[in-house]
């Protein structure tokens, strides 16, 4: 009997052996399925605590069914005497409350742990092999079984059961967290393929828009080189074109200069026509005055030289002008005075009392014309020893010319005068005549050669005098060495303050004016130094700025600046007299 039990303890406890290593295989096949490398640490320390549990329930059921066997042998016969161990109330109770506890399963590994629950830890398999040894035992030694170790054994499987459904059912909840948490994973993840997917799209879009975008910057950037050759293009031609008209204007200018000359050459020879026409038709009626026989009255006495009467403005070496000339100017001077200051208007009393109002400027420019020539030959033909009518006669030229170029009226027959007029007072010249063929009636006198006279209008030392003939000739003629010798003269007579004073009463300023405008630059250098000269510190000086402050003198001044290279000089002193002017107020 003795060798039988022992061979039960040995095959129990090969089977016990046996078991165990099929539950640590087990277990290395569950920790290797599942590995927990993806859990987190509270889900590592209830997976840890599970294995743990399960173990420590192995161990102490392995060394509870061994002192169960040990006990059944001693206490055999109390057994039989009680009765049959299925009998007793307290181990019926067990059963009953060991029967409807469920496997013990692990939360995270069910499949696993349900199939080795199934296999090793079955309740009605270890019920069997409990009943069945206990009843051997007791059909051995007839003892009672130690119910007292065996519900103590089964309240802590019990208790443990409990524990392990507490920690299964937060296993499950884990798992379902897990599952849930997983499947929001797969979601993310195919989000973010989605989200790849798109950014690919994305990425080959880009890379075809940047393509695009290049090509379309080179295609830009190409027409805009062509485009930029085309206006480097039109801007020389341009430039040609502008160069082209600048020569052209140029031309033009220079042929408007030259059409003006042509016409003002043009208009001095048809004067110069007017002037030969006049001087034959003088020439003709002197011949004819000449051929006109004397009168011969029979005459007894000895012939006598006969004595010229002497008239006023001739000399008795001259002989005597044109009486029809001379009577011509006198009509038109008798008319003028009468209808100026000789006519009388009668009032309603029956007095008479003068007419207060001049002729129309009309009227008056009229007969200025019509006696400047008759003067002009009378200025040629006054003898030096009567310079009382030098003053007047220049007066009245003078004052007539400047009442003309007023009316801004231009008189071919006049412009042959004006030459006339300032030749005579730059040279004078008088014409002398020799005793011809006597005749009983009279004597017939023949022009003869003429000199230069000296003393006389420009030359004269009367300062009036000469300064109306250096202003009549500055308005006259247009030889250049004549105007810069009369310019010298002026310029040295003006030293003087009584000089300054008169060129500044008979308006000077307008005279030389025009040379300040352009033309010669000799003569504009010499009309700005005597500008200067009358600038300086005088009794005179706020009569002269008074008369330069007019339209027309700034616009000289205006074309005096725009004239191209102009000397610094000039414009130094030009400064000087702006300067002057600036301080009137």
């Amino acid at each position: 009997m003795a060798s039988s039990e022992e061979s039960d303890i040995y095959a129990e406890s090969v089977a016990e052996t046996k078991r165990r290593k099929q539950s640590d295989r087990s277990l290395q096949r569950s920790k290797s399925r599942f590995s927990p490398e993806g859990l987190t640490s509270s889900e590592r320390k209830y997976y840890n605590r599970a294995l743990k549990d399960l173990y420590e329930i192995i161990k102490i059921s392995s060394n509870r069914l061994e002192l169960s066997g040990s006990m059944d042998d001693r206490d055999g016969d109390y057994q039989g005497t009680n009765g049959d161990y299925d009998q007793d109330p307290t181990v019926l109770e067990e059963e009953e409350t060991f029967m409807p506890t469920e496997s013990l399963t692990l939360p995270t590994l069910r499949s696993s742990v349900s199939s080795l629950n199934d296999e090793d830890f079955d309740p009605l398999k270890v019920r069997r092999f409990h009943r069945k040894h206990s009843a051997r035992r007791r059909d051995d030694r007839g003892g009672p079984p130690a119910s007292g170790n065996v519900k103590k054994v089964y309240k802590e499987l019990v208790s443990i059961n409990n524990k392990l459904q507490e920690e299964n059912a937060l296993l499950h909840e884990r798992q379902e967290e897990l599952g849930r948490r997983e499947l929001l994973v797969l979601e993310r993840e195919r989000a973010l393929d989605e989200i790849e997917e798109q950014h690919g799209d994305l990425n080959k879009h880009w890379a075809v828009m940047q393509h695009k975008h290049k090509r379309e910057v080179e295609q830009w950037e190409e027409a805009l080189r062509d485009r930029t050759k085309e206006n480097k293009r039109l801007q020389h031609s341009f430039e040609v074109m502008k160069q082209a008209n600048d020569q052209l204007r140029k031309q033009l200018t220079e042929v408007q200069e030259l059409k003006k000359k042509l016409e003002v050459q043009a208009s001095s020879l048809e004067r110069r026509v007017v002037n030969l026409q006049r001087k034959q038709q003088f020439a003709e009626r002197q011949k004819g005055v000449e051929n006109i026989p004397p009168l011969q009255q029979p005459d007894t006495r000895p012939a006598k030289p006969v004595k010229e009467p002497t008239s006023k403005g001739t000399d008795s070496t001259v002989a005597k002008p044109k009486p029809s000339g001379l009577l011509e100017m006198l009509a038109v001077l008798l008319d003028w005075v009468c209808e100026a200051n000789l006519q009388q208007q009668q009032q309603s009393d029956g007095r008479s009392t003068p007419l207060i109002s001049l002729p129309a400027p009309e009227l008056i420019q009229d007969r200025c014309i019509k006696v400047l020539p008759h003067l002009s030959e009378l200025l040629h033909q006054v003898s030096t020893s009567h310079t009382r009518l030098h003053l007047p006669c220049l007066q009245f030229v003078f004052w007539a010319m400047f009442n003309i170029q007023q009316s801004n009226k231009q008189h071919v027959l006049l412009s042959a005068t004006y030459r006339r007029l300032g030749e005579e007072l730059y040279r004078p010249t008088v014409v002398r005549f020799t005793e011809g063929e006597k005749s009983p009636g009279g004597t017939v006198h023949s022009p003869r050669g003429g000199k230069p006279r000296t003393g006389v209008y420009f030359k004269s030392g009367n300062l009036q005098v000469r300064l109306l003939s250096a202003l009549i000739v500055l308005k006259t003629l247009l030889q250049v060495d004549y105007l810069a010798h009369v310019f010298d003269v002026l310029r040295n007579d003006l030293r003087l303050e009584k000089c300054k004073e008169l060129f500044l009463h008979y308006q000077g300023v307008q005279v030389i004016l025009p040379f300040v405008k352009g033309g010669n630059k000799a003569l504009m250098g010499s009309a700005v130094d005597i500008l200067l000269q009358l600038s300086t510190e005088s009794a005179v000086l706020p009569m002269f700025l008074d008369s330069c402050s007019n339209e027309s003198w700034f616009r000289a001044c205006a074309l005096l600046l725009r004239t191209p290279n102009l000397d610094i000089k000039l414009l130094e002193k030009l400064s000087i007299i702006l300067q002057k002017l600036s301080k009137i107020k």
